[in-house]
């Protein structure tokens, strides 16, 4: 499987695609007339549709921004990715959360966590993670593309610069960050 795919732009037009929506469900015209008209993929429009119905969304009295929403939601550009949004929030606030107490993960990290966490909320996922325990690098690489707020490095060692800011306010805010964690979360002795 290649790791870098041609990129292919997409522009999303949603105000000619509610154009379109309000042309099948105000003016009752053909979702194929429809379709045509707005140059549209008759299939994406009979999509957006269903989401409107299935959403109980009435289209001459909704506002633009909801609607818009609802199509953003179901709208869906390129490869189906393994997790929904909701769970890839999920796994970068548990990443940013140990960040945050100075546990930082390192990308192979990453991978067996993204594996770990799909066997726990029993997503789909290739064969191949069994195999290796982990998630491939190809998921590894589109997970950091689309999320580029996030930073994961290979910890190195500590230089002279950090060792010397080593001091009391940096130990405080550690042991803060400990007892805060402690407090959420009862550990046992052995497990700190």
């Amino acid at each position: 499987m290649p790791r870098y795919y041609p990129k292919q732009e997409k522009i999303v037009d949603f105000d000619n695609i509610l154009e379109a929506i309000k042309s099948v469900k105000i003016h009752h015209n053909s979702v194929r007339q429809s379709a045509t008209a707005h140059k549209i993929p008759r299939t994406n429009l009979m999509r957006y549709i269903a989401a409107f119905d299935g959403a109980s969304i009435d289209v001459t009295t909704a506002n633009a921004d909801v609607m818009k929403n609802l199509l953003a939601e179901s709208t869906t550009m390129g490869t189906k990715t393994i997790f929904n949004i909701e769970q890839e929030k999920a796994l970068i606030s548990y990443i940013l959360q140990a960040s945050d107490i100075n546990y930082g993960i390192s990308l192979m990290e990453l991978r067996k966590l993204a594996y770990e966490f799909a066997r726990k909320v029993g997503a789909s996922y290739p064969d191949p993670w069994n195999d290796n325990q982990q998630a491939s690098k190809d998921w590894q690489l589109a997970f950091m593309k689309r999320h580029k707020n996030l930073s994961l490095r290979t910890p190195e060692q500590v230089s002279q610069s950090r060792a010397k800011r080593f001091n009391k306010e940096n130990v405080d805010a550690f042991f803060a960050n400990l007892s805060s964690v402690l407090g959420k979360t009862p550990f046992e002795p052995h497990r700190i």
